[in-house]
C-alpha cells in the first residue's frame, strides 16, 4: 500500500517578509505535535518535498525528526502556494514509495482534490499544520484519506 502525507505547513509569524516567514512558537509546536502523532500511527515516508519557502521548510525539519524513519528531505521548486499540481500529481502517480508533501493553500487543497473522488469523500478545511494521509493499494488504484490529523488531535 502506498501512502501520501499531504501537509499545510504550521503556524508562522506575520511580521516578516512573505517568502522568509519562519514558524510562530506555536508552529513549532503544531508539528512537533502532528509529527509525533504521525509517529504513532507507524507513518514511515520514504521522501519529504517541501516547498521553497521558509515556514514549510520549518515545518518538514520538524516533522521529519519526528518520525521514527528519518526520510531524505527535498526542497522543491513547484510546490508554492498557486503552482500546478499537475506535475507534481504526475510525479506521485509514478511513484511506489511512500511521500510526505509540505506545502501551501491554496495548492495542498487542489492537489487533494485531483487525487480523491470529490463526489466520494469531502476535503478538510487544511488549517494550519493539517496533515492528510492518503492510501493507494495498488499502482493503478484510487486515492482514498484514511487518517486528518490536526495539532489539537
Amino acid at each position: 500500500m502506498m501512502r501520501l502525507v499531504i501537509v499545510r505547513h504550521a503556524e508562522a509569524l506575520r511580521t516578516c517578509e512573505v517568502r522568509q516567514r519562519p514558524l510562530s512558537p506555536n508552529g513549532i509546536r503544531q508539528a512537533r505535535q502532528v509529527g509525533a502523532r504521525l509517529r504513532q500511527l507507524g507513518m514511515e515516508v520514504d521522501e519529504l518535498w517541501h516547498s521553497a519557502k521558509q515556514r514549510a521548510k520549518e515545518t518538514a525539519e520538524i516533522m521529519a525528526s519526528k518520525l521514527g524513519q528519518a526520510p531524505e528531505v527535498k526542497q522543491r521548486d513547484d510546490l508554492g502556494p498557486n503552482d500546478p499540481v499537475e506535475p507534481i500529481t504526475r510525479e506521485i502517480l509514478d511513484r511506489d514509495e511512500s511521500l510526505m508533501i509540505v506545502s501551501h493553500l491554496p495548492f495542498v487543497r487542489y492537489l487533494t482534490a485531483v487525487l480523491v473522488s470529490l463526489h466520494k469523500q469531502q476535503l478538510p478545511d487544511f488549517s494550519p499544520c493539517c496533515a492528510v494521509v492518503l492510501e493507494r493499494e495498488d499502482t493503478i488504484g484510487s486515492w482514498s484519506i484514511s487518517e486528518v490529523i490536526t495539532p489539537d488531535d
